[in-house]
């Protein structure tokens, strides 16, 4: 292995790692989590380059991808482990009263009509944009030279990551517009590279 490869492999996990922990920030964070999904996300892809110079086109791209599955997990468990103790205590009462007080006012038409269209958005959508945005990886890769058999199972681990990752932008963005531009454009995007490539 050469020093580059070596460089681009701590370089690939540090930005692995960075962005696994801002997705982990946004998620914890109680005000706007723009900025921490944006810069972790971004992160993650930053380092799908830097792992493809450590091990290739085909292999590199699935070592981070992997890598990065490996981070969420052991940030998941980290969470699971430091989460404080529920309160087993409470009444029958305090719980009727939280759950009362949770569900607040009906919601009115306009505010159904949004939330039945961030689930359209977070769902369906961002699965038919993830599923053009693997499509335009994979035919990137190949335009590229990237083995075949690599290159499908990097597509196999891109498509999950993709929708968990434009499903999450549409759920907690609070602005519908931006949300909508991020998820659409970036099926638009791909769908657009696709034709320019056939």
């Amino acid at each position: 292995m050469s020093t580059a490869q070596l460089l681009a492999g701590l370089g690939g996990a540090a930005a692995t790692i960075g962005g696994v922990f801002l997705l982990r920030r946004a998620w914890k964070a109680a005000g706007d989590r723009t900025l921490p999904l944006i810069g972790g996300w971004g992160l993650l892809l930053a380092s799908l380059p830097v792992w493809a110079v450590f091990g290739g086109p085909d292999r590199g791209v699935a070592f981070g991808i992997i890598a990065a599955l490996l981070c969420a997990l052991a940030a998941l468990g980290a969470t699971m482990l430091t989460a404080p103790e529920r309160n087993k205590a409470r009444s029958s009462e305090e719980r009727r009263t939280n759950r009362t007080a949770a569900a607040g006012p009906a919601l009115s038409w306009p505010q159904r009509l949004r939330k039945v269209g961030v689930f359209l958005l977070g769902g369906p959508v961002a699965g038919l944009s993830a599923l053009a945005l693997t499509t335009a990886i994979f035919t990137l890769n190949n335009m590229n030279g990237a083995e075949i058999t690599g290159n499908a199972t990097a597509a196999f681990f891109v498509f999950p990551l993709a929708w968990a990752a434009l499903s999450a932008i549409a759920v907690t963005d609070p602005k519908l517009w931006r949300k909508s531009l991020s998820v659409i454009g970036a099926g638009a995007a791909s769908a657009a590279f696709l034709a320019f490539a056939a």
